[in-house]
């Protein structure tokens, strides 16, 4: 395998584990009191502007983006913060993402139009006190994987050349 296969497998098994959702809470185990950064993994239009309505344990972030900016959208494209949620309580809260692109009709949108509008929504818990973080986290499990294919082409190569000695 070359180092060019090899390089490509690790962008394909990144891009398929990142492209799980549009947002994402930034502090995956808040606390009372923390900030929680909302944000996004869209590019090229600018954010005009954002509102945030919390109702209970119910989340809506409406995000109006501009006209398109014509730049280039690196992949993955780089996380953009769309909104900033502070004094939550403790509990499960969901997280609903609506995106309007311009040109617009009514900002926010009415209830009636929301269905129009959404785009994503995620699940998060607040929680009282200090957390223990899992360790089986996407990014270690990345890493897992990174280290097993690098000791597996090691291996491989090594049982060649002792094959071919």
């Amino acid at each position: 395998m070359t180092i060019r296969k090899l390089l490509i497998t690790f962008f394909l098994i990144f891009q398929t584990l990142a492209a799980q959702s549009v947002v994402y809470i930034w502090n995956q185990h808040p606390v009372v009191g923390d900030e929680i950064n909302v944000y996004t993994y869209q590019c090229g239009r600018p954010i005009d502007e954002s509102i945030v309505e919390i109702v209970g344990q119910s989340i809506k972030v409406f995000v109006r983006f501009g006209p398109d900016s014509g730049g280039i959208c690196p992949s993955p494209p780089i996380p953009r913060t769309i909104a900033l949620i502070n004094g939550s309580a403790e509990g499960t809260y969901n997280l609903e993402y609506y995106a309007q692109f311009s040109p617009v009709g009514t900002f926010p949108p009415l209830p009636i139009d929301y269905p129009l509008y959404f785009d994503d929504s995620v699940q998060f818990e607040v929680f009282a006190g200090l957390v223990i973080v899992d360790s089986s986290s996407n990014l270690s499990l990345k890493l897992l994987i990174v280290l097993i294919l690098f000791i597996g082409l090691f291996v491989v190569k090594k049982n060649k050349h002792d094959l071919l000695s």
